[in-house]
């Protein structure tokens, strides 16, 4: 094998070097700087991605701040108008109650009124009723064969369909 041989060593380490210094040398001035600008576009475009969700985030915070108080005014507002609508409705039965109240008042009056009126009309008219019934018991009791005829008749007529 030829690059064992030790009288080309020489002439093998002399290529090398050369070889060597050209890369390092195209790498430093060509490759090198292209990857310098690369890096420094890249770290540009990420700062300015991580400013700009700094911005975003604080945005988002601020805008996230502004919705909690909105929500709570909201909650707020809801919270009064369930109260003065509860307040009014309140309001309103104890007036619809008391004028129920003052009706049902007013009715049981005029019913008791109406009842005392009866009362008194009853009892004004009750000596003649009872005037009246005794009258008739007595007339029965004094004329029973008129009773009697009564009762035959009827029981003539409750016989007669039957047969």
């Amino acid at each position: 094998m030829p690059q064992l041989e030790v009288t080309t060593y020489f002439s093998q380490l002399f290529w090398l070097a050369i070889c060597f210094a050209l890369i390092i040398l195209f790498s430093w001035r060509v490759s090198l700087p292209r990857l310098a600008i690369l890096l420094q576009q890249r770290w540009e475009q990420i700062e300015g991605q991580k400013k700009l969700a700094h911005t975003l985030r604080i945005e988002a915070e601020t805008l996230q701040q502004l919705h909690d108080q909105n929500l709570e005014l909201a909650r707020h507002q809801a919270k009064e108008i369930v109260l003065q609508a509860d307040r009014q409705m309140k309001f309103t039965f104890e007036q619809e109650r008391a004028r129920l109240s003052h009706a049902m008042k007013e009715k049981i009056k005029l019913t008791e009124n109406h009842l005392h009126k009866k009362k008194e009309q009853i009892s004004r008219e009750m000596p003649d009723i009872v005037r009246q019934l005794t009258h008739k018991i007595i007339e029965k009791a004094l004329n029973p064969s008129d009773f009697s005829q009564t009762i035959s008749i009827k029981i003539k007529k409750r016989k007669t369909p039957d047969a």
